[in-house]
């Protein structure tokens, strides 16, 4: 981590902003470690605030030295089983990391990601049999890294550009959603949050209904369930829509501790029907639902039929997870790897199975009936 603390960084501003901000919104309690072989406590007297600007200014690869702990360990597995203990019922822990893997020289690769994965995936599975509304939120951001750059055999390269780090958040559902309503994302300073996934066992119901636009066609609602059901729905017979159908659900996702990008993705819904194709906006004016979730019937159908449409919001790992993840660890100049971490799908991974099971698969079911 030292190249991300290398003088007034980036790296420092994300920090700085989101504990600062977390203070100031959700807690009056806050704790700071380092964390390497060992977790390390930050003692001093001073106030919440006066407490994260020292450690931001302290900041640097002389403090972490000093800070004691064996820097040469990075077995994050370890790290997990560490924080998750220190993690109360009534706390949240923010996990800051590059989240880059280190066999060393002399490992199986392979085989040493696999054990993480599954070591990752045993000390969440432990931490959910003790409370079973934890969550983990995680935060891609990127920083200017200047300094040493070691690959998966410990080999140093210097090295001067964007580095991608992530903020892991965990504890119980309702305080991460706490943190993630009164600090959205939004509001993370340095380069901002570039991609975020979140995984829970909980299901949630939201806020839904059928709204008069956007469509094409026609329909109506029915008056004894005017939400949820529409009736006579018909393709549009003029103009340029003529031959298309579409209705929308306003839907409220704000109760949910899910960031935005996950949310308008079609890739993370299922459909009960593949008569439909599903599209998804945010309404360009605030109001009472935070996205319009589109339904377009496929064009080889003639008319809409009747269907009773399910449309669920899964519990899956975002593509993004392995688009990022460098596979091979050697080469930090070696085409787009700059940009990715190595191992860090095995990271999310086994997180995400800890979390996994066939019987609550999605964060929100929903259903529409159409005649």
């Amino acid at each position: 981590m030292f190249g991300y603390v290398n003088g007034l960084t980036e790296f420092e501003e994300s920090v700085y902003s989101y504990l600062s901000d977390i203070c100031l919104n959700c807690t009056d309690s806050l704790n700071l470690y380092y964390i390497n072989s060992r977790i390390v406590p930050l003692q001093n007297k001073l106030s919440n605030n006066a407490r994260i600007k020292d450690f931001i200014e302290r900041l640097s690869p002389n403090h972490f030295v000093s800070a004691g702990g064996s820097l040469g360990t990075t077995d994050i597995a370890e790290m997990m089983v560490s924080v998750l203990n220190k993690t109360d019922d009534d706390a949240v822990s923010v996990f800051i990391s590059d989240c880059i893997f280190s066999p060393g020289k002399g490992i199986n690769a392979s085989e040493y990601l696999v054990n993480q994965e599954i070591g990752v995936k045993v000390a969440f599975a432990d931490k959910l049999k003790d409370e079973s509304t934890f969550c983990v939120k995680a935060y891609r951001l990127n920083g200017k890294f200047n300094g040493k750059y070691y690959n998966r055999l410990d080999q140093p390269t210097n090295i001067s550009d964007i580095r991608p780090f992530y903020m892991i958040l965990m504890g119980r559902e309702d305080l991460i959603n706490v943190i993630s309503k009164k600090v959205p994302e939004e509001k993370i300073k340095g380069r901002g949050v570039e991609h975020s996934f979140t995984i829970s066992k909980s299901t949630h119901n939201v806020n839904y209904e059928v709204v008069a636009t956007p469509k094409m066609g026609t329909f109506k609602k029915c008056m004894k369930n005017p939400k949820f059901h529409i009736i006579d729905a018909k393709k549009a017979d003029k103009g340029k829509k003529q031959g298309k159908f579409m209705f929308t659900l306003g839907v409220d996702f704000s109760g949910l501790p899910i960031a935005g990008d996950y949310l308008i993705h079609p890739e993370n819904y299922s459909l009960s029907s593949k008569d439909y194709t599903l599209s998804i906006s945010t309404p360009k004016e605030k109001g009472k639902y935070s996205h319009l979730l589109s339904f377009t019937l496929n064009k080889q159908i003639h008319q809409p039929g009747k269907c009773d449409l399910k449309i669920m919001l899964k519990k899956q790992l975002p593509s993004w997870i392995a688009q990022c993840t460098d596979e091979d660890g050697l080469n930090i100049h070696q085409g787009d790897a700059m940009t990715k971490t190595y191992g860090l799908k095995y990271l999310l991974e086994g997180i995400y199975e800890a979390f996994d099971c066939d019987d609550n698969s999605c964060f929100v079911g929903m259903k529409v009936f159409i005649n």
